[in-house]
Parts: C-alpha cells; sequence; structure tokens
C-alpha cells in the first residue's frame, strides 16, 4: 500500500511539473510583444554575383562559396568584377542563408544613391553551405579558415582600384559572429585586414547548447585571445554586439551585450534582426560615419570609429549623423527674445506658432522637495538646448512623436552656482505641441523593485490613464537595469494600453550590491493622470524557468533514471527480483522530484502592489 501511495504520488508531481513546463514553453515562445519592426525593401531585383575563388581554395572547400550582392544596373558592373567602394563581408550564422545580406546590403545601398555620394560600400556574402554551426563544433573551425580565404580574394578584387581598401568589415549574424572573432587565431591572418566587427544575435560568452568538446575548446580560445589582446594587437578593430532582446528565444540577451539601441525601441527575434528597419537604418548610419572623406575607406582612427558606434548604438542625442551631434560648450541667447519665467511647479508651453525664439527659464530652488527636473520636448527640431546641457539629452521612447528628454540634479547644479535651467525654442512655422518643463513627480516616476533579482521572477507593470479633458496622449514605460543595456518598453496612448513585462534577461552580477536592482522609468503625458500596479506573473515566471533552465531538463531526466535503475539494482541484490519503474522512481529518487517542486512552489507565490496616482 505505502509502495501504491508513493507511486501515486510520483505520478500527480509528474503531471503538475509536466503541467507547469508545458505552460512556460507556450509563455516563452508565444507571450511577447508583436514584431513591430518595419520591413526592409528591394527596389530592385536582389542578384548574387558569385566570385571565383582560386582553385586551391575551392579544392579544398567544395560546400562553400563567396558572393557580391547588387541590384540594377549596379550588378552589371559586379558581374565585370569591377570593385571600387568598401569592402564589407557578411558571414550567416547557424543554418543561415548568404541571401540574408541582402537587407543591409539594399539600404546601404539606396543611402548612397539618395545622398548622391561617392561614398559606396561592397557588400559580399559568405555562403556557408546552411551548415549547423551551433549544433557542430567542427563546422566552425572550417568556416573559420573558409572566410580566411574569402578576406583575401576580396581584397584582391581591389588590385585595379583608385582607392584601394587594406582591411574589411565583418559583419557576423548569430554563430557568424564568433566565426569573425575566431578569424584572428588563424595562423597567418593578418589583424590589420579587418578594420571593424559587428555582430547580430551572436552568444559572445558561451554557446547557447555546449553539443561538444570542439565548440567548448573553440569558445575557449576565442574568449581566452581577445581577452589577452584586446588592447594590444585587436585594440584597432571595434566590437559591436548587436542583440534582438527577449523576443529572441534562440539566443538570451544575457550571452550578448547591447540591446537598447536609441531610436529603434524594438525587440527583434533571431532573424528579423537582419532585415528590421529601424536597426538596419542605425547599422548603415554608423558605417557611413566611419567613412575617411579624403581616403573614402573607412577611417583608421579608432576613436572616430568608436565615436561612431557609441553614438548610433548607445547614445545618440541629437540628428542621425555624428556630425550633427557636437554642441558647442556654450550657448548664446538673444536679448530680443522672448523670456519667459514661470514659478509653477509644473509648467507646459503650447503655441500653434512660435514666431520668435522664445526661452524658458527654470528656477533652480533650493527647496528639498524640489531635489530633480524633468524637461521633455515632443517634436522640437532644435539641435542645441538652453544652457548647453545638449550631450545629456537621450531620446525617449515613442510610437508616434519625435520626444526628447533630460533629468537634472537641482542641488547638484546649485553647487555649482547656477540659478536657472533655460530652454531654447526657435522660431517654428508648425505646431510645437508641447514642451514639458517639470519636477520629476509632475512628469515621470521611478520605481525600484527591491528583490527583483532573480531570473524565474516575473512581473506584470499596468499604467491605466485616466484623460476625460484630452482626445490624444501618450506615456511610456521602461524597464532598465543596470549590469546590462537592455530596455524593455511599453506604450500607453488613447488607442492602445500595454502592460509592462518585468523580467530580466540576464542575471545579476555578484558584484553589484542590494541598491542596484531593477528599475521602471514612466515618463507621462502632463494632460492625464495615472495609475499604476505592478502584480506577480505566473506565466512569466514559468516562461523564464523554461527560458533559462529548458537546458538543464535532460541532464535532470537522466540523473533520475540512473537513481532509478540504481534502485533497481538494489532490489535484485537484496529481493532476488527487479521492481517496476515506478516503485524504483519513489523510492530512488525521492528528494530529486520532491525538493525542486517545493523551492519552486515556494519562490513563485507574489503580491501585487499597488503604486500611488499622480
Amino acid at each position: 500500500m505505502l509502495t501504491m501511495a508513493a507511486v501515486n504520488l510520483f505520478v500527480i508531481l509528474s503531471a503538475v511539473l509536466f503541467l507547469g513546463f508545458l505552460l512556460g514553453t507556450v509563455d516563452y515562445l508565444v507571450n511577447h510583444e508583436e514584431n513591430k519592426c518595419e520591413m526592409t525593401y528591394m527596389f530592385e531585383y536582389p542578384q548574387y554575383v558569385r566570385i571565383v575563388l582560386p582553385s586551391e581554395v575551392a579544392q579544398s572547400y567544395p560546400r562553400y562559396n563567396l558572393y557580391a550582392y547588387g541590384e540594377g544596373k549596379y550588378t552589371e558592373k559586379l558581374r565585370g568584377m569591377e570593385f571600387g567602394g568598401i569592402p564589407v563581408l557578411f558571414i550567416p550564422g547557424n543554418s543561415g542563408s548568404y541571401k540574408q545580406v541582402r537587407s543591409l546590403a539594399s539600404v546601404s545601398l539606396r543611402k548612397s544613391l539618395a545622398l548622391n555620394s561617392i561614398i559606396q560600400f561592397d557588400y559580399f556574402t559568405a555562403d556557408l553551405n546552411e551548415e549547423y554551426s551551433a549544433l557542430y563544433g567542427p563546422a566552425l573551425r572550417e568556416q573559420t579558415k573558409f572566410i580566411h580565404q574569402c578576406i583575401e580574394s576580396v581584397l584582391n578584387l581591389y588590385s585595379g582600384a583608385k582607392k584601394k581598401p587594406t582591411s574589411v568589415i565583418l559583419i557576423g549574424h548569430s554563430m557568424g559572429g564568433l566565426v569573425a572573432k575566431g578569424l584572428l587565431l588563424e595562423p597567418g591572418f593578418d589583424p590589420k585586414t579587418i578594420n571593424t566587427i559587428i555582430t547580430l544575435a551572436t552568444p559572445h560568452r558561451s554557446p547557447v547548447l555546449m553539443v561538444d568538446e570542439y565548440m567548448a575548446q573553440y569558445y575557449a580560445n576565442v574568449t581566452r585571445f581577445w581577452t589577452n589582446n584586446r588592447n594590444s594587437t585587436l585594440k584597432h578593430i571595434p566590437l559591436a554586439s548587436i542583440g534582438g532582446g527577449h523576443r529572441d528565444v534562440l539566443v538570451r540577451s544575457e550571452l550578448i551585450k547591447t540591446t537598447a539601441i536609441p531610436g529603434v525601441w524594438v525587440s527583434t527575434d533571431h532573424l528579423s534582426i537582419l532585415w528590421c528597419k529601424q536597426l538596419v537604418l542605425t547599422v548603415v548610419r554608423a558605417l557611413f560615419d566611419m567613412v575617411d572623406p579624403k581616403a573614402m575607406q573607412i577611417t583608421e582612427s579608432i576613436q572616430r570609429k568608436n565615436d561612431s558606434l557609441s553614438y548610433h548604438l548607445m547614445k545618440r542625442t541629437a540628428g542621425k549623423r555624428l556630425m550633427e551631434a557636437f554642441h558647442p560648450k556654450e550657448a548664446h541667447f538673444s536679448e530680443h527674445g522672448d523670456w519667459q519665467e514661470p514659478l509653477k511647479r509644473q509648467y507646459s508651453f503650447h503655441k500653434e506658432r512660435v514666431l520668435k525664439t522664445t526661452y524658458i527659464m527654470v528656477r533652480l530652488t533650493d527647496n528639498p522637495k524640489y531635489h530633480m527636473l524633468a524637461i521633455e520636448a515632443v517634436n522640437l527640431e532644435a539641435k542645441d538646448w538652453g544652457v548647453n546641457l545638449s550631450n545629456e539629452t537621450k531620446f525617449l521612447p515613442s510610437v508616434r512623436m519625435k520626444r526628447k528628454g533630460i533629468l537634472l540634479n537641482v542641488a547638484a547644479l546649485r553647487r555649482m552656482s547656477y540659478s536657472h535651467v533655460i530652454v531654447q525654442i526657435p522660431p517654428l512655422n508648425e505646431p510645437l505641441p508641447v514642451l514639458e518643463a517639470s519636477t520629476e513627480g509632475a512628469l515621470r516616476y521611478e520605481i525600484r523593485l527591491q528583490g527583483a533579482d532573480l531570473l524565474w521572477q516575473a512581473y506584470l507593470l499596468h499604467l491605466r490613464p485616466s484623460c476625460p479633458l484630452v482626445s490624444t496622449h501618450h506615456a511610456t514605460a521602461t524597464m532598465t537595469t543596470s549590469w546590462s543595456h537592455e530596455d524593455v518598453h511599453a506604450f500607453v496612448t488613447e488607442k492602445r494600453v500595454q502592460p509592462l513585462h518585468l523580467k530580466l534577461q540576464s542575471p545579476k552580477p555578484s558584484k553589484y550590491g542590494k541598491n542596484e536592482t531593477m528599475k521602471i522609468k514612466i515618463i507621462l503625458d502632463p494632460a492625464c493622470r495615472y495609475s499604476v500596479s505592478i502584480q506577480s506573473s505566473l506565466s512569466d515566471s514559468l516562461g523564464q524557468m523554461v527560458r533559462f533552465y529548458a537546458s538543464m531538463l535532460l541532464p535532470y531526466m537522466v540523473a533520475v533514471l540512473i537513481l532509478a535503475v540504481r534502485q533497481q539494482m538494489k532490489f535484485m541484490e537484496n529481493e532476488g527480483y527487479c521492481s517496476s519503474v515506478h516503485t524504483a522512481l519513489a523510492v530512488g529518487a525521492k528528494p530529486y522530484y520532491i525538493l525542486p517542486t517545493v523551492k519552486i512552489a515556494s519562490k513563485l507565490i507574489g503580491r501585487s502592489n499597488r503604486v500611488g496616482r499622480r
């Protein structure tokens, strides 16, 4: 009877765990924001011109090929092997096609034509036979050797060019990014033939699945080499790592580096990162800004390359080109402008037309209640802002308008003997919807979730508007962490009210203290009132456990089965017969199916918290 009871308990617990795993899998694969990426389109039919490789290379790698991307009349030059631009080599990833280069290449070509620019990028793409390099370690080694030969062949194509390049740009998707880094370990490879590496959804820190010793060794060698030589032989090569965020269910953000890019504001899955228009445009702009106008090739200045990548991928403060981002140290004001000094705690500026330059003077008081100052501008085209703090401004997430803001420490400015912050509004022929200059409590909230540091923890934040006097409004909630460059956004408008899923995409490093935790920044519309609530989400928690721990399921099952077989062998030794599998599991593997259940259940209990009303 005891044995049957144990078996029944095991069956019940197994069913509960299986149901939880199934719900978590569904949440992991389905419960995420819709794909908001805009599609990139080719204006002419994309064509891929095969590059003839040296006979010894073709014989050594019969499965692989090299192509050049072209459209329309440009293709005729490629067929004649006439190359005179800046070489870019695309490396596809696990089961990836060489044709995945088309979005980057087409947008780059169209940008050159639209600007009537003599700057042109020549995109080459490697055909790696769509091999499963993420599941078979030896393929990485062979692909790396082939890409080495491709770089030499590409550079040889420019022997007759006026502006002969000496290096190439590498763009790697998924495992292709790892291959790009592994090139530097190849015997006889010249690091100077690479000037920039950009990786898209590449798992740098470790493979998604460690399938064999070859892959483990490849990762170990690449990591060690880059760690030891980053500031010496590799210092001239900027490495930009871009991830898709929580929509990428194949490569977790913790394995990548950058997932939050100003002006993109969307999460991409593992494939759409290659064609997402918002991201592709940003990458192409960064490449154009790295060109030396005299040499008509990528600049040799590592500072210029780093500045371009940093500006476009991390901290863009102004226009779409790096040269537009330089703000003068001092700002000059006109005494003939319209000067205003509102003394309200919250102030909104709204005019249909601004006929002359207007200056809003925000007084910096010593009242301890006014510790922070938040300023937001909507659709303001001015490049420089007031007392020139323009370099400190940031673009704010938005679905339909240009929003820019800054958060200033009032006490710190007063200690520097400043009395006012001045917001300059230039003359405009179009309506200026809103300019906010207010204290933090009136325009924005910042919520810290103390203790929300574990990967399985998940919550939902609901931002509910109450706007009886306005027909249109816009608010944004953003989740950030200090240990990773990853932001998740939710937008609330008159047509859309969506919750913000609060869940970590990378674990909190041990070096961060208890005060470093998840933050939620809420940018409000001053015309509305909002209520904010946070509640635990069981489905998201199950999805998190599947996302981060599903790979442990197989070894866990094997361990349980080994314990069951051990118990059966003990039965045979002591009783002379082999017990049933259920009995062996119930007796021999009991701690391994009871303790995890108890711990998981205790952790999933959460509370719903209500955060006040403005």
